[in-house]
């Protein structure tokens, strides 16, 4: 149950951070449009649009299977009482090929995260080398979605590991029940 609830809570974190990853971008991004004839500003202009479609995509993507693999994945009420019920016949929840695609689409989902943060970094840096100050917010927001990029990044691992071991858990509760039964 406490892994479930960590599961819930990284997961929604995670679905924030990468979220404000992508619109911290386009908010840098933005600040610059008035700017491009810098060689450095339209670099980094481009590389946070990029970062903001990124960080917005991979966030609607992180809600969908969120909402997938807590009906499908098996994480219901109906699901819990079942498996801890004695009474209830234990039935193996999801499939394993919607187990897998969840797996693999957190990591794809980590790689995209990291490169939000990547690009972010990038314009930044590009920010900083065009040595024009009116440009202070842009750099900041490019800072934000930089951080904010790694972070979501960092805690889709816990939410990946989190999830394979919830899994892991149910399977050995449920091998373990059908021996005694």
């Amino acid at each position: 149950m406490a892994s479930t609830v960590l599961y819930i809570i990284s997961a929604v974190i995670a679905i924030l951070l990468v979220l404000v990853a992508g619109i911290a971008s386009a908010v840098s991004a933005n600040d610059l449009t008035s700017l491009l004839n810098n060689t450095n500003l339209s670099k980094a202009h481009q590389l946070l649009t990029i970062g903001a479609v990124l960080g917005i995509s991979g966030a609607v993507i992180l809600i969908a299977m969120f909402v997938t693999s807590f009906f499908g994945g098996g994480f219901t009420y109906k699901e819990t009482s079942e498996f801890v019920s004695t009474e209830v016949e234990i039935k193996k929840s999801g499939t394993s090929a919607l187990q897998i695609t969840i797996m693999v689409v957190l990591g794809l989902l980590i790689i995209l995260s990291l490169v939000v943060g990547i690009l972010a970094a990038f314009g930044a840096s590009n920010i900083a080398k065009s040595g024009n100050t009116t440009v202070q917010n842009a750099y900041i927001s490019a800072i934000v979605a930089a951080v904010t990029g790694f972070g979501g990044a960092g805690l889709l691992i816990v939410v990946l590991i989190t999830y394979i071991a919830i899994r892991k858990a149910r399977k050995t509760k449920t091998e373990k029940k059908f021996k005694t039964n």
